[in-house]
């Protein structure tokens, strides 16, 4: 069964994966133990199979479909023989979210009415919570391990002192549509966004422009087409203006990041070491884009080189070529954590989770308190997936970023580009284009990262997806703020709407088209603008 609950006034119904099921064994539950437990049952699939989120305590497994029409029936099986084992505190159901895996945690998230928010003690008394977090009338709880979460926020939600409750879901997903690389006896028909991969051939490939002394033009084509190294002729980027990149992690060992890092926080751990895994590479990726500064001969600038970073980790993968895991509870603090020691800019390159209530109040409060009530300038990935915008690039009141190529066309499936097995999302809610294929950029030190080279060249990596047209609109943010740091949000995203060309021979129709939003992103005529006050 579906389960449904209401974020933003909208009802959000996950489907159930009949094909997946989630269990959390009891304490303490070691590889042996969870593998006798799993191997000697029929119902449930191979043990080397499944996906294992080390935090959170949970084993997804898989669940054999012999037939499609008795799914449902295996599905059952598998809770019951699950269930039946004196190892197994409980299992839950896995939702399917496009290419994302949803599961539910232990924990839930509260809002309060702020009238009610005295009401919260005996509440939370009454379910048996622990508080983990407390946020004015928000709160994060741990709910004892036999309870059932989705039943006790479908209970919740029915009372009066409630503003919202919604699970703290464990979302397990990918982010950048990297070539898909086919296994043995697959068909092209098989290639999908779950398993996408790169081998270290192609990546030699790829990465071969690093190799070569073409002009910074051609590594770095992005930067002619939005004119953004005529902006920079104009003003310089302020190194007091700085950009948050929520992702996976910065590689601060990168030379051509290393100096322009100001504040670090993982908000997957609660504490300042936010390094990434040596396999996750698209925060360093996204970090290069936004505000790189050369350091080397073979090296690349961001948009906003010169301005400042924070590297906030909100997710990571727990194996090389493994599922993103993140939680709207830790994508929450690192919101609130970026806003709250002066984030200018929030360059968000992920999308496609379970709707929360939580992040989206969390997005607002940055968007009107932070920059000491300026607000912080929120950017956001439309996704990957040729259909509607993810969430959260869904909200009114961010910059919500589609993809664009070298020849100024929307990023499809179809595009002169080549990259055939992606293209952006689109909808009515996306607000500026800016290329998002073939972007050179930096990659993490050594081995680790996309690229494997063992040097200097393997410090760089060819970059795609609106994860890589993201971090490009936040560094013209950046700019348009270095040229007029006294600009609020709501003034920088019109400059930066008003100020795009109409570009993609696409037909725009009141100014907007769902492909290239408002236009694909001119940083010149950004900058003027900010420079001269024209804001309309």
């Amino acid at each position: 069964m579906d389960f449904k609950y209401i974020v933003a006034g909208k009802v959000i119904s996950l489907p159930v994966n009949p094909q997946k099921i989630a269990v959390q064994f009891k304490e303490p539950s070691t590889h042996e133990l969870r593998r006798a437990s799993i191997g000697e049952k029929s119902e449930i699939g191979e043990f080397e199979n499944r996906i294992e989120i080390p935090g959170e305590k949970i084993t997804v497994v898989d669940v054999p479909q012999p037939k499609p029409q008795l799914e449902n029936k295996a599905l059952a099986s598998a809770h019951y023989a699950l269930n039946a084992d004196s190892t197994v505190e409980k299992t839950v159901p896995v939702f399917k979210l496009g290419s994302s895996q949803v599961v539910p945690s232990d924990r839930i998230l509260i809002g309060f009415h702020p009238q009610t928010n005295a009401s919260a003690k005996n509440i939370i008394a009454d379910i048996n919570g622990k508080v983990l977090r407390e946020d004015n009338n928000e709160y994060l709880i741990q709910l004892p391990a036999t309870a059932d979460p989705l039943d006790t926020v479908t209970r919740l939600a029915k009372l009066a002192e409630i503003s919202y409750a919604e699970p703290d879901f464990i979302t397990i997903g990918k982010h950048t549509p990297l070539k898909p690389v086919r296994e043995e006896g697959e068909t092209n028909g098989t290639e999908s966004f779950s398993r996408c991969k790169r081998s270290k051939e192609e990546l030699t490939a790829d990465n071969a422009v690093g190799k070569t002394q073409e002009p910074l033009a051609v590594k770095q084509y992005a930067l002619a087409i939005t004119q953004t190294l005529a902006a920079k002729e104009l003003i310089s980027p302020n190194k007091d203006i700085s950009i948050a990149i929520l992702d996976e992690g910065v590689d601060l060992r990168h030379p051509d990041l290393a100096n322009s890092i100001i504040g670090t926080y993982d908000a997957t751990e609660d504490d300042s070491d936010q390094s990434p895994m040596p396999w996750d590479a698209h925060g360093t990726a996204c970090a290069g884009l936004a505000a790189a500064v050369p350091s080397n001969e073979v090296g690349m600038q961001g948009v906003a080189g010169g301005c400042s970073l924070m590297a906030v980790r909100l997710a990571y993968s727990s194996t090389k070529g493994g599922n993103w895991i993140t939680t709207p509870s830790a994508i929450k603090a690192a919101i609130k954590w970026a806003w709250q020691q002066g984030a200018d800019v929030l360059s968000n390159s992920w999308g496609g989770g379970a709707p929360s209530t939580a992040v989206i109040n969390e997005f607002e409060n940055a968007r009107t308190q932070g920059r000491n009530g300026k607000g912080c300038i929120i950017v956001i990935a439309a996704g990957n997936s040729s259909g509607p915008v993810d969430f959260p690039g869904d909200q009114p009141n961010v910059l919500t970023v589609s993809a664009s190529n070298e020849y100024d066309e929307p990023k499809t499936k179809t595009s002169q580009d080549g990259e055939y097995w992606w293209g952006s999302n689109f909808g009515p809610e996306v607000d500026i284009a800016a290329p998002g294929v073939h972007n050179y950029t930096v990659d993490m030190v050594g081995i680790d990262g996309y690229n494997e080279a063992n040097d200097i060249h393997g410090n760089y990596t060819d970059f795609n997806g609106t994860s890589s047209a993201t971090p490009i609109v936040a560094g013209v943010a950046a700019l348009v703020l270095s040229a007029n740091p006294n600009l609020s949000e709501a003034q920088v995203r019109e400059i930066i709407i008003n100020t795009a060309e109409k570009a993609g021979k696409v037909v725009y129709k009141n100014g907007h088209n769902n492909q290239m939003g408002y236009g694909r992103i001119n940083a010149l005529k950004a900058v003027n603008a900010a420079l001269n006050n024209n804001i309309v």
